[in-house]
């Protein structure tokens, strides 16, 4: 069977013969079973279909472009230099949103983490840091997670991140600033599950206490 005899669910002899039967119970059973069989065809067809185009995540698109671009760079250098860059292309860091509260423990350098949900539902982050090599990574997960549905950022994990294998050769102060990864990450999660657990509980309907 040919790909126009697949798409239709008829062959051209077939379906002009069809024509001759205006009640569908007249046709012959012998046909009626090719033309089940050919439906059977065409919804598999269909359903690879949708198989074939499903597309992966928003996030994962991004952390897989960005892991390519660093596991490119062969020199640690060279890494470094590009996480530099990336701090220069950090958006500025509003000023009221400098407060304890937005700082991230557990970092050696300062961080500091402002989280909240846009009007289409995505996570929105604004980052900041005292060590340029910090902001690099903050820009980094800027880069990955920005505008993302929080399904999505709740699901990245900090070793999807090792890809970028930015943390090779930075020296004695490598782990720290691979430690930076693993904490700015969980603040950006927990937040993250903060605001949607406090938009879920505001859409809930409040029950009213009639008094008597």
């Amino acid at each position: 069977m040919d790909s126009a005899t697949l798409g239709t669910g008829y062959s051209c002899t077939l379906t002009a013969g069809f024509s001759k039967w205006r009640n569908p119970s007249q046709i012959p059973r012998s046909i009626q079973f090719v033309r089940h069989q050919q439906n059977k065809r065409n919804l598999l067809f269909k359903s690879l279909k949708c198989v074939l185009i499903s597309h992966p995540s928003l996030a994962a698109v991004r952390l897989r472009s960005l892991a390519s671009e660093f596991t490119g760079l062969t020199e640690p250098i060279d890494r470094v230099k590009r996480l530099l860059h990336y701090a220069e292309l950090l958006p500025p860091f509003d000023e009221s949103a400098r407060v304890p509260a937005n700082r991230v423990t557990g970092c050696t350098a300062e961080v500091w983490l402002d989280v909240r949900l846009d009007e289409f539902g995505g996570t929105r982050f604004a980052v900041d840091s005292d060590s340029e090599i910090t902001k690099g990574f903050c820009s980094c997960l800027i880069r990955v997670l920005d505008g993302a549905a929080p399904e999505e950022v709740l699901k990245m994990k900090a070793e999807d991140l090792m890809e970028m294998n930015v943390g090779v050769g930075l020296g004695v102060r490598a782990h720290s600033r691979v430690n930076a990864w693993h904490n700015i990450l969980t603040s950006m999660q927990k937040r993250t599950e903060a605001l949607v657990a406090e938009r879920e509980r505001r859409a809930e309907p409040q029950t009213q206490v009639v008094s008597g």
